[in-house]
């Protein structure tokens, strides 16, 4: 069975964080996919691990837990394996949006895969990119 590549960004890791009961942990537990990432997504997540633990109400070692258990389910991809080029595209289409999506979107052309992102305004201007929530769980998939 060829598994569709789906690259997660830091929003929807900090959603399945941050409930346990959640659609996007759901998701990424889903054995149809193979989910990516990049490395820049440690940075976004300890640089607001204090702020998770607050949020989800989890002690700092279940946070830990919680990401161990998401983090094995995503294969990591150094951004330094990603073409000057892909990566320069990636930044011209979401400088106007977050250019801290970049490497998310990048990876995701590199990958030829789709993007699953929490963030509305990113996706729509990337609709071909992109994939929705929605689409994962009603199996609509492109």
């Amino acid at each position: 069975m060829n598994k569709l590549k789906i690259v997660l960004d830091s929003n929807i890791i900090f959603s399945a964080l941050l409930s346990t009961n959640n659609k996007f942990k759901f998701i990424i537990y889903d054995k149809r996919f193979k989910f990516f990432s990049c490395n820049f997504l440690f940075t976004e997540i300890f640089k607001n691990k204090e702020k998770l633990s607050n949020i989800s109400k989890l002690t700092e070692k279940d946070l830990l837990i919680q990401m161990s258990n998401i983090f094995s389910k995503i294969h990591f991809i150094p951004e330094e394996f990603i073409p000057k080029e892909i990566y320069n595209k990636a930044y011209n289409l979401c400088k106007n949006i977050d250019e801290s999506d970049t490497p998310f979107i990048a990876l995701a052309i590199f990958l030829n895969a789709k993007l699953l992102t929490g963030d509305m305004k990113l996706a729509n201007k990337l609709k071909t990119l992109t994939i929705s929530v929605t689409d994962i769980l009603e199996n609509k998939l492109k």
